[in-house]
């Protein structure tokens, strides 16, 4: 049974791991039974779930574009209550863009008000980010990788087997860590970190632009580390680095393997 100073201990993790019913039902037991004495560790589990609330509510799909007009016109409406319906009427004809235009425009005014954080060097946040992550993340079991092999062929799994979050926030973001193994079909083992964090106005476009099967992602080395970012529609950036992975290999076996997805589908579980 796990000491009470021990979960105490290793709660940042414990905390992620329960959020993600990831815990055997000792472990389950255990940490249960510990936050109904320790306010310190109920209030951390607290904090964690609110930011994965806040996570996979900006991974949500976007509204539609009649749904945002609706919305405009509806603010506009309100409007009208004060200055004069005949004049805002006016103004909303002149107004008027197509639908695409209009849901471009109003997101851009959304990101403007809620994140006015000012732009980051997109080199010194990601090295920030990755070497960071690498310090913190937890150190497999030696023997439990195999070297990795090239990147390529059918996946037979891919598994999470470690999540940690930054001991502190890098450029005002919280940065939430995942270390996936990845077991091909010829037996080799690829080890990808996985840094995840709200990337709205914050500029991720280091190294290299290239295409992988139609996505286009970000590659460069970073102290000896394979890197790979890219940022979602919905603002949620991405940040993946390998130490056995050569860049362009790396970048395959995001898009290959779909590991965007697979984060986004354990988030929002």
């Amino acid at each position: 049974m796990t000491r009470l100073s021990d979960i105490c201990a290793s709660i940042d993790t414990l905390a992620m791991t329960y959020l993600d019913d990831e815990l055997a039902d000792e472990e389950l037991r255990d940490l249960e039974l510990h936050l109904r004495e320790c306010a310190s560790c109920r209030d951390r589990v607290d904090a964690e779930r609110h930011e994965l609330d806040q996570l996979r509510r900006r991974l949500q799909a976007p509204p539609a574009p009649d749904l945002m007009r609706a919305r405009i016109a509806a603010s506009l409406d309100r409007e009208d209550a004060t200055l004069g319906r005949a004049e805002w009427r006016s103004r909303l004809a002149a107004w008027s863009l197509p639908a695409a235009a209009t849901l471009v425009a109003a997101a851009a005014l959304l990101l403007f008000v809620v994140n006015r954080n000012p732009p980051v060097a997109p080199e010194g946040v990601v090295r920030a980010v990755v070497e960071t992550g690498h310090l913190d993340s937890p150190r497999v079991r030696p023997g439990a990788v195999r070297p990795a092999g090239t990147a390529g062929g059918s996946v037979e799994s891919v598994d999470r087997i470690a999540s940690w979050k930054a001991k502190r926030p890098l450029a005002g973001r919280t940065v939430s860590n995942q270390l996936y193994q990845i077991t091909t079909d010829w037996g080799a083992q690829l080890v990808v970190q996985a840094s995840i964090l709200d990337a709205r106005n914050l500029d991720l476009s280091i190294g290299e632009r290239t295409s992988v099967a139609g996505t286009s992602l970000y590659v460069a080395s970073v102290n000896g580390l394979s890197v790979v970012t890219y940022v979602a529609p919905t603002g949620v950036g991405y940040i993946f680095s390998s130490d056995s992975l050569m860049p362009g290999d790396l970048a395959r076996v995001v898009v290959q393997y779909q590991l965007v997805d697979r984060i986004g589908a354990q988030i929002s579980d």
